[in-house]
């Protein structure tokens, strides 16, 4: 993390509850913003799509690689995430 940084969080339900690394962030003098997208004011929403579109126009917007695999094959994809360190997103085609 860099000094000074600003860290956006979300994250869905699930166990266990997320635990913030307290020193860590308090020595890098970080910024941690809770982000709950329904909850976000119209303007904020409106700013947040214009800046994506803008991002996607200008090709600044990268997306790590896809990864398509048969439903048939889930133990497969599941091995490639987990044993390879494959980054990115693997799908399964139904």
């Amino acid at each position: 993390m860099k000094v000074g940084c600003a860290i956006g969080a979300y994250a869905s339900k699930g166990a266990p509850e997320p635990a913030l690394p307290f020193y860590p962030l308090l020595f890098r003098n970080a910024v941690v913003r809770f982000i709950q997208c329904y909850a976000m004011p119209d303007e904020m929403r409106a700013r947040a799509h214009r800046d994506l579109a803008r991002w996607c126009e200008e090709g600044k917007l990268l997306h790590l690689s896809t990864k398509l695999m048969p439903l048939e094959e889930a133990a497969a994809a599941h091995e490639l995430v987990e044993r390879s360190g494959f980054i990115g997103k693997v799908m399964l085609r139904l």
